[in-house]
């Protein structure tokens, strides 16, 4: 069959050649999207390894806020307190000093009786 038909022969010879070089190009196509593939996943998972160290850090961070949250509100309510514990205080030492001048001007009049 090939003896009598070259001209059949070369077509066919070419076709192959043509094929194998598609094949080719083709296996390296791949090849590089293969390549392509694997270097994005890598940087994929590089990235979310980075995101979930960095989201670690955002949750340190909120915890650190929320404690720092509770202690100013416990300051404040125990500077309230002691404001609180302070005007008592000087309301009652506004209370003495007016006990201790009402005697002091009693003490006087009665000195000034005693003359």
């Amino acid at each position: 069959f090939i003896a009598r038909h070259p001209h059949r022969n070369h077509m066919l010879f070419e076709e192959k050649e043509q094929v194998a070089l598609r094949l080719n190009e083709v296996q390296s196509k791949l090849y590089r999207e293969t390549e392509g593939y694997f270097e994005q996943t890598a940087y994929a998972k590089t990235v979310n390894q980075q995101l979930q160290e960095e989201q670690q850090k955002v949750m340190k961070l909120k915890r650190a806020v929320d404690h720092m949250e509770k202690d100013v509100q416990d300051l404040l309510a125990e500077k309230d307190t002691h404001i609180a514990n302070l005007e008592a205080s000087i309301s009652a030492l506004e209370h003495e000093k007016y006990m201790v001048k009402t005697r002091l001007v009693q003490v006087e009049d009665a000195i000034v009786d005693e003359r």
